[in-house]
């Protein structure tokens, strides 16, 4: 299969969820996170890129994507445990 996107950012976004876990920022830290707690986290990076140069923006649009991938792994996690 094609992938949608090049395999390096890809990577990217990869290596980015994994710097925010050794960071501590674990399954556990995140599942005590709001759907609200993501929402502003990834605003403030938006607020970032907005004003940052273009390399700049690039790595907030990266954290971002990382971030959007914990908060999804934090709602499918809380799912399954209301279905359990």
């Amino acid at each position: 299969m094609e992938l949608l996107f090049p395999q390096k950012i890809f990577d990217e976004v990869v290596n980015e969820r994994a710097r925010q876990l050794n960071l501590g920022r674990t399954s556990e830290s995140d599942d005590n996170n709001t759907k609200a707690d993501f929402i502003k986290y990834i605003e403030y990076q938006e607020g970032r890129a907005y004003f940052g140069s273009i390399d700049d923006a690039r790595s907030c649009f990266i954290k971002i994507a990382a971030l959007a991938v914990a908060a999804i792994q934090t709602l499918d996690r809380k799912k399954e445990s209301i279905n359990e």
